[in-house]
């Protein structure tokens, strides 16, 4: 038990208590009557959000912190959809205000106040419909029997669902999300938990219970006379959750690994004075060794670890505490997985420019001809190459396509088009005559998936250099045929530009 009461008895299968940090808050402030006045502006201005966000939208769900860019652990429920995600500088602002703002957002979770983003029921893809998600620690006892109580309250209305799925009733769909959904999304962020009243798509396992059911076990979990303190502890609760190793795989695993991601990127932005001299001890344990492909030797370092090495990281590069930049740096230096160094990346200064150019081109160098996948790890770190040192990056480009394989020109085609469309040009004209395929395929008609026919090289390269030149016109549809005249025309245009 925790210095607030925080129970912790019911060990899940896949993860279980650890040994908790003890770190005490020296001093607590409540939020002045200047911060209180902002937030309470904030909360008024979320029925102008009109644009769909994590938790709030009809095709992505998952969880995001809102204040620090590229920390998003989303699960998109169509994949190919443009998800067109846009969060409200209230909505932001009220996740970065954290604990001072919990009190007055649990005032709100009840709220019906229309926004203006409105919940679906019309079969297409931007749907939203009425739902809940109660994201939990498996080991808090607090938070399980409060998700307990939820799902014997969905099973008393399994009727109720069916009409409401199926044509009868349900008087929430179609109307907007209110700012009790919003404020509730909102709480989930601060917490790290995904807290959801609509839902991407419908299904049986997201059913429309009433509403404040939710809103009132949220309340019971977080509500506390200290919450700064209940906050802390909680996050502490979460960092040292551990994960439970089947002996093949990280299935279930997984749960703890997430938990103290999610925990260790709030300790850092909430508390970041008492946390992360802990945090920047765990980056200087981490085994960042590369696993040379094999699975049973990276599924160690990650158990090992106790954490998803990668994804650890990358929670907490956005960090500018001295202690932890230090930490980033020397894994940066010491790793030799790829993917670790491009988590690194994101927090190396750039008077240390001299020391990363030498790296990434370290690893670019040691790629092999043909990596797996389409484009491999390779596409990363040119990417990275590319957008942080501009032309000096060129020759690295020129050396990765000598004798090229088909891997490379696919991946190097994708490169230049998020980096430097003006090389474009030159540096894949060569492979406008080569017609290796790739094994992939593409429809002869737009918006139509048969019939289909294979991609050649020259069709990948020629797509990139038309996007990056619209005066080289490519459109990948028709028979070969009519791919081979308009990459000739490609061809002609670029020899007549010649000198």
């Amino acid at each position: 038990m925790t210095s607030n009461g925080l129970q912790c008895l019911m060990e899940g299968p896949h993860v279980k208590r650890g040994a908790q940090p003890q770190i005490k808050l020296s001093h607590i402030s409540a939020a002045t009557p200047e911060v209180e006045s902002q937030i309470k502006g904030h909360i008024t201005n979320l029925t102008k959000i009109d644009g769909s966000d994590f938790g709030l939208s009809g095709t992505l769900s998952g969880i995001e912190f809102a204040p620090v860019s590229g920390n998003v652990r989303g699960k998109g429920d169509f994949p190919l959809t443009e998800h067109e995600l846009k969060t409200s500088n209230d909505f932001r602002q009220l996740v970065a205000l954290g604990p001072q703002a919990l009190p007055f957002l649990f005032e709100h979770l009840d709220d019906k106040t229309p926004t203006k983003l409105r919940k679906h029921r019309d079969g297409s893809l931007r749907g939203m419909y009425p739902g809940t998600e109660m994201g939990s620690n498996p080991t808090n006892t607090i938070e399980q029997n409060a998700v307990t109580a939820l799902f014997e309250q969905k099973a008393t209305i399994a009727f109720q669902e069916r009409s409401i799925w199926f044509g009868g009733g349900g008087d929430r769909i179609g109307s907007p999300a209110t700012v009790g959904d919003v404020s509730m999304t909102i709480v989930g962020q601060i917490v790290g938990r995904s807290y959801v009243r609509v839902w991407a798509y419908p299904t049986t396992l997201h059913i429309a219970v009433e509403e404040s059911a939710l809103a009132k076990a949220v309340r019971n979990i977080w509500s506390s006379t200290n919450a700064t303190e209940r906050f802390l502890d909680s996050l502490l609760f979460d960092y040292a959750t551990e994960g439970i190793f089947n002996g093949e795989s990280l299935d279930g695993w997984d749960i703890a690994s997430e938990l103290q991601c999610q925990a260790a990127l709030r300790m850092l932005y909430y508390f970041p004075n008492q946390t992360a001299g802990l945090i920047a001890d765990r980056l200087a344990q981490l085994d960042v060794r590369v696993c040379e492909g094999d699975v049973t030797n990276f599924i160690h370092r990650e158990v090992s670890n106790g954490v998803r090495t990668k994804d650890f990281i990358k929670a907490v590069a956005w960090s500018d505490e001295p202690s932890i930049r230090r930490e980033l740096l020397n894994i940066f230096k010491r790793t030799t997985d790829p993917e670790i160094l491009l988590a690194a990346l994101i927090r190396i200064d750039m008077t240390e420019n001299k020391v990363a150019k030498e790296r990434l081109n370290e690893k670019i160098g040691q790629l092999p001809a043909e990596e797996p996948g389409p484009c491999g790890v390779g596409y990363n770190l040119l990417v990275a190459l590319g957008n942080r040192f501009g032309a000096e990056a060129k020759p690295t480009f020129t050396r990765y396509l000598q004798n090229a394989s088909l891997q490379r020109w696919r991946s190097m085609a994708r490169v230049l088009l998020q980096t430097h469309c003006e090389w474009a040009e030159e540096m894949l004209s060569p492979a406008l005559a080569d017609k290796r395929e790739f094994g992939w395929t593409y429809a002869l008609v737009a918006g139509q998936n048969e019939p289909r026919r294979p991609v050649r090289v020259c069709d990948e390269v020629a797509e990139t250099i038309s996007r990056c030149n619209p005066g080289l016109a490519f459109k990948l549809e028709g028979e070969q045929e009519n791919l081979d005249r308009q990459i000739e025309a490609i061809r002609e245009r670029i020899a007549g530009n010649r000198p």
